[in-house]
């Protein structure tokens, strides 16, 4: 094989694999809205839902679609009907709801999770970045709670890192707000 059958070879391979991404995510986009009657921001779906699963949807499409159907009404059950918006947020450890608060703490002393792939090493990242360049324009993901508090959902690596610089900064940040 030569080198333009080669290059020909994996130009069809990376057209297989953004095909399958695109599926992947045009499921996300439509089971998130037939299943919980709301419109999610597709960056919510791609960096929470697609990245926390797309390895299921790889290998097991039939799995996957129980896998999404279970992880969105699951979140209905925690969080009931209600909205996104994206805001710019003031964060500091005490706006986060005690859970999140504890874990904040644990992993801003050092604490590494042997169940978060690659948890070390998203550390040091997360905390170089802020050393280069600050906080992330990149937004976390968060549920706003009954009382007032928020529920960290994705972008614990930033939000550890920063508070542990910072401790009080600005966030870019898509809410989940429940109705009342």
């Amino acid at each position: 094989m030569n080198l333009q059958e080669n290059i020909q070879r994996i130009k069809e391979m990376m057209g297989i694999i953004t095909e399958t991404r695109e599926g992947l995510m045009r499921y996300l986009l439509d089971s998130s809205y037939k299943i919980t009657g709301i419109e999610w921001p597709q960056y919510v779906i791609r960096d929470w839902m697609y990245r926390n699963t797309k390895e299921v949807g790889d290998s097991n499409p039939e799995m996957y679609k129980g896998l999404i159907s279970a992880f969105l009404k699951n979140f209905m059950e925690d969080y009931g009907k209600g909205h996104w918006e994206y805001r710019r947020l003031d964060v500091s450890i005490d706006i986060f709801t005690e859970f999140v608060q504890k874990d904040l703490k644990d992993k801003m002393g050092g604490y590494i999770n042997p169940n978060v792939q690659k948890d070390e090493e998203r550390h040091k990242t997360q905390s170089s970045q802020i050393e280069k360049v600050g906080v992330s324009p990149e937004p976390i993901i968060l549920a706003l709670t009954p009382d007032g508090k928020y529920d960290l959902l994705e972008g614990w690596h930033r939000t550890t890192n920063a508070l542990k610089k910072f401790g009080n900064y600005k966030q870019n940040a898509w809410v989940y707000i429940m109705e009342k």
